[in-house]
């Protein structure tokens, strides 16, 4: 057996627990989609010695949870995977990875990256939401809320993994008047664009649309991915949320369709 697998996984009632060692995790991402109590978890990683197939020192296949709990998993060359290890490593991993989510029953959920790896620092990780043509960067957002319901197409969900760029690809529409370029915003210092403006103004986040766009999904979470704010702002050209804590916030905006993202330091 070799020595190379850095997680060390145990398999407990069908849900993945996983013990990380911040010095040993590499290129290595675990996803946790959750609705209340229910939840369950998928890693992917990229090793040089691993293959797009099963590889029993590094693999491990999905077992399907019962009752409420979802099912959630990586899904390669007809095979459903709890764990996924695929070749690449470093500069070299550019891969798109399918995912395989099933309910019980519907209702709002939540995927979150609760481990994102030592990654190559030009490297993204992009969530497709290929339902509502949305994509999000989970280094930047590691938080996504949606609704889901029984009988929904199971493949909804794709990763992308590409050291090419640092930019999320394909995140403009033709429909878009701009996208924003986010940029962190600090104390009373504005964020600039055509579409919408994001900024802090003395202890509260408000969200300027320049001209008048319905609806616009609004969506505030702080660094452990709670969401603290959500709303839908339908004719209105402003709206504010009244920080409860000094702390950085992830403000995230669907806007025709394209997620943009936005860190707000309130002070």
């Amino acid at each position: 057996m070799k020595t190379a697998l850095i997680l060390t996984f145990a398999f407990i009632v069908n849900v993945l627990y996983v013990s990380v060692s911040t010095a040993q995790l590499s290129d290595a991402l675990m996803l946790t989609v959750s609705n209340g109590n229910y939840s369950d978890q998928t890693a992917v990683r990229f090793l040089d010695d691993a293959t797009n197939n099963f590889d029993s020192d590094y693999d491990a296949y999905k077992l399907s949870n019962g009752g409420l709990t979802p099912n959630f998993s990586s899904y390669i060359n007809n095979l459903n995977y709890a764990i996924n290890a695929l070749q690449g490593s470093g500069k070299k991993i550019n891969q798109t990875v399918s995912l395989n989510l099933d309910v019980a029953f519907s209702g709002d959920y939540i995927i979150t990256a609760e481990e994102i790896g030592l990654f190559d620092s030009k490297c993204t990780i992009v969530l497709i939401d290929k339902l509502l043509n949305i994509k999000q960067d989970l280094r930047a957002n590691p938080t996504y809320n949606f609704s889901f319901n029984v009988g929904d197409p199971i493949d909804r969900f794709t990763l992308s993994f590409n050291v090419k760029s640092n930019d999320v690809p394909n995140t403009t529409s033709s429909n878009s008047v701009a996208a924003a370029t986010f940029t962190t915003a600090v104390s009373d210092t504005k964020m600039q664009d055509q579409t919408v403006n994001i900024f802090n103004s003395e202890g509260t986040i408000l969200v300027k649309v320049n001209q008048t766009q319905a609806p616009i999904l609004v969506n505030i979470s702080d660094l452990a991915g709670n969401t603290v704010a959500s709303t839908t702002i339908n004719n209105a050209t402003q709206w504010e949320y009244s920080a409860l804590q000094h702390e950085l916030y992830i403000v995230s905006l669907v806007v025709d369709g394209v997620m943009h993202t936005e860190k707000v330091f309130v002070q």
